[in-house]
């Protein structure tokens, strides 16, 4: 009996053991029921805070990605224009290339055909050197040597009563006949010719041509004006006009005889065949026979 009172309060104390034992693990199975619901919570509360977080970091991953795309865009029409333009610039650099080039060959071609005109030009200085050193000598030689107003020795000629062998230099019949032409008085020309004579050399002439000489050079004058007449009429093809016109002069008639021809500026160029042909008498066939016989 005692033992059975004995394993009764035992099992009272085992079950009051057993019962506090299990408010307890009830405190701490609420206690844990507690703490997961707090930590689901938070848990939940966190997972929600990071979603919302990731929304708007992608949110604004999107918005930074659109951004980028059109950067990338604009990048990209940037790169576009900038190719064409490189392109562009590419072919006008091979144009100025290519147009330095041709410029330098003719820089090149012009450097050469200078130095070559140098050339020239050092070759014709020297001979422009030459010559005018050549005709500086020439011109020296001739300084002492003036014409001499004498007549010449003459060896084509014997010795004659007059004069003998000598005769006056061409260069003196040529000045006394363009004196005539002018108009000059035969008897002042041998005055005329020593006054020129004197005042380009300085020094008087040996001697002067006679005055009968120079009316005898008359007949020089004439013979040129007749061959000049001669030439003229000779070259041209027609002869346009005539004019004749007679007078007297103590009783003795005579005639000029003027010839027209047209020049080569359609101009009338007087030909006067003679001022002075003689006729028989005054009769028009006379007259006309002596132009006839003059032409």
């Amino acid at each position: 009996m005692k033992k059975l009172e004995q394993c009764q309060d035992k099992l009272i104390k085992d079950r009051e053991r057993w019962q506090t034992r299990l408010k307890s693990l009830d405190g701490q199975l609420a206690k844990s029921k507690s703490t997961i619901h707090d930590n689901k919570q938070y848990h939940r509360d966190f997972m929600i805070g990071m979603v919302d977080r990731f929304v708007s970091k992608e949110e604004e991953m999107q918005e930074l990605i659109t951004g980028l795309e059109e950067m990338n865009y604009e990048l990209a029409q940037e790169v576009e224009i900038a190719t064409k333009e490189t392109q562009a610039a590419e072919k006008l650099r091979e144009h100025w290339k290519s147009l330095s080039q041709k410029r330098q060959a003719k820089i090149a071609a012009i450097q050469t055909e200078r130095d070559t005109l140098k050339d020239e030009v050092a070759c014709l200085a020297k001979a422009e050197k030459q010559v005018i050193t050549k005709y500086k000598a020439m011109v020296n030689e001739s300084l002492p040597k003036r014409l001499e107003l004498k007549k010449m020795f003459d060896e084509n000629r014997g010795a004659g009563r007059r004069g003998g062998g000598r005769r006056w230099p061409v260069w003196v019949v040529q000045l006394i006949s363009e004196l005539l032409a002018h108009g000059t008085p035969p008897s002042t020309i041998p005055s005329n010719i020593k006054t020129m004579y004197h005042t380009l050399y300085g020094v008087k002439p040996a001697e002067v041509p006679s005055v009968n000489f120079v009316r005898e050079c008359r007949v020089v004058v004439q013979v040129l004006g007749e061959t000049i007449t001669d030439v003229k009429l000779a070259s041209a093809e027609r002869w346009d006009q005539l004019w004749a016109d007679a007078t007297s002069r103590r009783q003795t008639s005579f005639q000029a005889l003027i010839i027209g021809v047209l020049g080569e500026d359609d101009n009338i160029d007087p030909v006067v065949v003679s001022s002075c042909i003689f006729a028989e008498d005054e009769k028009s066939d006379t007259q006309a026979d002596s132009v006839i016989a003059k032409v």
